[in-house]
């Protein structure tokens, strides 16, 4: 059970981030909308289905027993069962910014009488503290 999965989640999370008001689990779509099943099936009085935001392929909603806690479903982990939990803030995103003005090519092509642009960069990420992140550890 989803919900179950959850509250293990939540109890083996760090004492130092339990009330951190940006605590998030990320799930895949499918599994967000597997916990928005199991809510209704437990016959919650809690959940609110007005309560789920979409954001362009982000499902968010408020856990309803912690309401500090928030459940994202994201299309990154689409296709695994993987739920993770920890503090939003510490996923770090970074680019090779130096070499993106380098890289960066722009010219006019006569024979279509187009702009045209070519851009080579480097993303990476990475959580800060991996210590305060729990998983379910299902690929």
């Amino acid at each position: 059970n989803i919900l179950t999965t959850m509250d293990a989640m939540i109890q083996s999370s760090s004492a130092d981030v339990a009330d951190r008001e940006d605590l998030t689990f990320f799930m895949s779509v499918s599994n967000f909308r597997n916990y928005i099943t199991a809510l209704r099936s437990a016959n919650n009085f809690y959940f609110d289905p007005g309560s789920v935001t979409n954001r362009k392929n982000l499902y968010e909603m408020a856990y309803p027993f912690s309401p500090n806690i928030k459940v994202v479903g994201t299309v990154g982990l689409q296709g695994t069962n993987r739920c993770v939990l920890g503090p939003a803030k510490q996923i770090v995103v970074g680019t090779d910014l130096l070499s993106d003005f380098s890289e960066f090519q722009l010219w006019y092509d006569i024979n279509t009488d187009t702009l045209r642009h070519r851009i080579a960069t480097k993303m990476g990420q990475n959580i800060a503290y991996p210590e305060f992140w729990v998983s379910n550890d299902l690929a």
